[in-house]
């Protein structure tokens, strides 16, 4: 009898383990059909982007979203929020597309724009010089935001002594604000005097003699450290990061900054890119580092964890602004002067891509 009974309870036994793998099993099954679907869906999504990509005007997309940027930041801030723009100086140069008017258009959404290695730290090389051709095109580029009586600044990457004397007597020569850079990563302070320091009181990117940009202040002790430091400083403008150790500076933090060492006051403005994303902003969504949304390019080369964007989008320019949770408006909201456009040139990307 015994034995009947767990011959049987085997049986049920057996079938059940028999059931829960057939369950398993289909479970799997649909799992990886789902995943499947999933996938065709987010290809079709990346070709309709592509296809939609073909009759875009990557340079005036560009354009117009600097403009809208301005216009909805003066607004937002109830004041002159102020932009200068990084790299990319073809966009101010007018062509049998993009003529002289729509320079002029963005030159008012502009207060400034930045160069990087006009005289030292070409291709990524600190120290070295420009190839003559390169300045010259430069120059001419710039020709219009001159005309404009908008400041060019400048950073020069060096570690010898001989070259940053040089870099900042050649930018004074050609009426560019410059700033030698010992490190590209920007991440601190340099040592030496300031040059043109003054105690007068700065309000527009005008009155500005000089600058520094430290982007990345994870070499300070602290956010009391970093923000002590800099405060300790004579620079006219300050160009930093919006956040500190994944958290946004406060009011405070800006309104603390915006005074120099010797009492006069100063401009503080935050970085802000707006051709790439970086997977280390506070907008960055775990899922991505899965499975990148559509309007996502690939990863920029020179710097892991930057990646070209469809900047064109909706969907990357919601992150950008036009909400609390906007990168703009967190930096509106903590008080900034103005925001430093970065990687403008993501238009050349594009086209680049296109075989033009």
């Amino acid at each position: 009898m015994v034995k009947k009974i767990f011959c049987a309870l085997a049986v049920l036994m057996g079938l059940g383990i028999a059931g829960m793998f057939c369950c398993s099993f289909f479970e799997m099954h649909a799992g990886a059909e789902r995943e499947m679907k999933q996938a065709e869906q987010r290809r079709a999504e990346q070709e309709a982007a592509e296809a939609k990509a073909e009759s875009i005007d990557y340079r005036a997309a560009m354009e117009d979203l600097i403009v809208e940027m301005n216009d909805y930041a003066d607004a937002a801030a109830g004041r002159n929020f102020m932009f200068i723009t990084n790299g990319g100086t073809g966009i101010y140069a007018p062509d049998e597309t993009h003529p002289r008017d729509r320079v002029e258009r963005l030159l008012n959404a502009v207060d400034g724009a930045l160069i990087e290695d006009f005289f030292y730290g070409w291709d990524m090389e600190d120290d070295l010089p420009p190839p003559a051709e390169e300045q010259a095109e430069q120059r001419r580029n710039l020709r219009l935001v001159r005309e404009a009586h908008r400041p060019v600044f400048n950073i020069d990457y060096t570690h010898k002594d001989s070259a940053v004397r040089g870099s900042q007597r050649k930018n004074k020569e050609a009426g560019f604000i410059g700033f030698a850079a010992s490190r590209r990563e920007l991440d601190e302070i340099p040592f030496g005097t300031i040059v043109d320091a003054n105690a007068r009181d700065v309000h527009s990117l005008g009155d500005v003699r000089n600058f520094i940009a430290l982007l990345n202040p994870a070499r300070f002790r602290s956010k009391e450290d970093y923000i002590e430091k800099l405060r300790r400083t004579d620079y006219d403008l300050l160009i930093i990061d919006l956040v500190y150790n994944d958290a946004p500076l406060t009011k405070e933090d800006v309104e603390a900054l915006k005074v120099k060492a010797n009492g006069g006051r100063r401009l503080v403005f935050a970085y802000m890119s707006v051709g790439e994303a970086e997977d280390y902003r506070i907008y960055w969504k775990d899922e991505w580092n899965k499975h990148l949304p559509v309007w996502i390019d690939e990863m920029n080369d020179d710097w892991e964890g930057n990646y070209k964007v469809r900047y064109w989008t909706r969907a990357w320019q919601d992150l950008l602004y036009g909400s609390a949770d906007g990168y703009l408006d967190k930096i509106i909201a903590a008080g900034f002067d103005g925001a430093f456009l970065d990687v403008i040139d993501a238009y050349d990307y594009f086209y680049e891509k296109e075989g033009h």
